[in-house]
Formats: structure tokens, C-alpha cells, sequence
């Protein structure tokens, strides 16, 4: 095996094998949004993560790569990510966004969207005029169950999507209000 540099995206591998082979083949799953990632994820990708920046974008990034994964006789299944603050009312779960948006972390904002190949001037001005709400970093949801989902339902209708990765902020605690609120009453009205 041989390696050279990339076109400063890492390294490429020449003649390169991996050993050994599964058994079966594993899914693989791919995040961006980018032409290049599109059509990567349509050719190659059982997965796409996707983000947008508002619901119609989802929509056509998300209708983008069904249409090429199509066209390659393929399926390639869509995803976003969402946060989840839950609890037993909207007006409690505001709280807890409120909360949490005070102790905002600006540094480690910016310094994540430099890991990201942010420039450090742009990345340190979105930080520091971020609100509390930007400490999720993903688009999120708050309020009670009902509301909860709903939400989810609508977005994943919507934007086309096949999934969504949840996110759950304080997630030994989130992870069971969920399960026993919005997942049982879903299997509930199923039945």
C-alpha cells in the first residue's frame, strides 16, 4: 500500500485492501450536503445526513438524493438530526432552553465551527452573536410529548426524510421521558 496527500482532505490510499472482508456488507452512511456529498451519497451510501437551513431546502436536498440514488437503481435513505427537550409541559420545556442558553459556551462554539473549516473571523463572529439557542447546534424542539410529536411527524412528512437522529441533552433522563411518553403513546394509537 502507498499513500499520497490529498487534495488537502486527508490522505489517498493506492492499492489499498482491507482484510477481511465482511461477511456482509456494511451499511454505509454519509453526512454532507455539498454537490460532491450528493452525489457520492446517491452512487455509493445506503444513508445521507443531511442539514439544511430551512425546511424547503431539507425538502430538495432530501428529494435530491432519492432522485439520484434512483436513477442508479439504488436506495438511499435520508436523515437529519434533531434535539429533544422534553418535559410535561411547552412551558417547562422553555424553561429548560432558557436555562441552558445562559450558559452558553461561546469559545467552545467557535471553536467548533473552526473544526468544521470555519474561518477563525467568521467562526468567532457567529459565536459571539449567537443566542442561547445556538448552544444545540442542531435544529431542536421544545414542549411536552404532544407536542414533541408532532413536530417530529411534521418534519420528517415535510422534509421528505426517512429518519431523524434524535438528540437528547440530558439523555439518561430525556432518553426515558421519551420512550415512556412519546414512543408509547405512538405504539398506543398503533394498536
Amino acid at each position: 500500500m502507498r499513500q499520497r496527500r490529498g487534495s488537502g482532505h486527508g490522505l489517498d490510499l493506492v492499492d489499498c485492501e482491507s482484510r477481511p472482508h465482511p461477511a456482509t456488507r456494511p451499511t454505509l452512511i454519509n453526512a454532507g450536503r455539498s454537490e460532491d456529498a450528493r452525489r457520492f451519497q446517491a452512487r455509493y451510501a445506503d444513508g445521507a445526513f443531511l442539514s439544511a437551513e430551512s425546511l424547503d431546502e431539507m425538502r430538495m436536498l432530501s428529494a435530491d438524493v432519492h432522485d439520484r440514488a434512483k436513477a442508479h437503481g439504488r436506495v438511499c435513505r435520508t436523515y437529519s438530526m434533531l434535539t429533544v427537550v422534553q418535559d410535561e409541559t411547552d412551558e417547562l420545556a422553555a424553561e429548560k432552553v432558557k436555562e441552558w442558553g445562559a450558559g452558553l459556551d461561546r469559545e467552545a462554539l467557535a471553536h467548533m465551527r473552526r473544526t468544521w473549516g470555519i474561518p477563525e473571523d467568521q467562526a468567532r463572529a457567529w459565536a459571539d452573536g449567537a443566542d442561547g439557542e445556538a448552544a444545540f447546534q442542531t435544529p431542536y424542539v421544545a414542549g411536552s410529548a404532544r407536542t414533541v410529536t408532532d413536530h417530529i411527524e411534521y418534519i420528517v412528512r415535510e422534509a421528505d426524510l426517512d429518519g431523524l437522529m434524535l438528540i437528547c441533552p440530558e439523555y439518561d433522563e430525556d432518553m426515558l421521558l421519551f420512550g415512556e411518553t412519546v414512543l408509547r403513546a405512538r405504539d398506543e394509537v398503533a394498536a
